[in-house]
């Protein structure tokens, strides 16, 4: 098993144990799909909804108890990132019962880099990150 395999997979586990923010890049939209409907089954939120967001629209409600999933979240503009900031903001405040998994194929350090994507936010998602080899 190559190391990168394995690293991916440990960062798999311990999604699927905790209930933390978690961002995967790297692979393939399908592939970053499957993972992170796999660490929603596997999780202690596997009886809640999951509900996907193609670009984060406000579906926030529907998901509590569950995990939203934001397919293309290094897609996103700055006005919905403001958006998603303040609902991970108000999830840590008003401790509402929900898990955002976010991914993206595009290379997000450098859009935080450039200021393209909040650095806040991306520190708030980034909590696990799981890398696609």
């Amino acid at each position: 098993m190559s190391n990168s395999k394995q690293i991916a997979d440990t960062d798999v586990e311990w999604a699927t144990q905790s209930d933390v923010n978690t961002l995967t890049t790297g692979g393939d939209r399908r592939s970053r799909s499957a993972l992170a409907r796999f660490v929603h089954q596997r999780s202690a939120r596997c009886d809640g909804p999951f509900v996907v967001v193609p670009g984060a629209e406000p579906y926030w409600p529907s998901a509590a108890g569950g995990t939203i999933f934001i397919e293309e979240v290094g897609d996103l503009s700055g006005d919905m990132q403001q958006k998603l900031m303040r609902l991970v903001e108000r999830d840590q405040i008003d401790r509402r019962d929900l898990r955002i998994i976010g991914a993206t194929g595009q290379n997000i350090l450098e859009r935080v880099e450039s200021r393209a994507f909040d650095a806040s936010l991306f520190y708030r998602l980034n909590v696990i990150h799981i890398v696609i080899p």
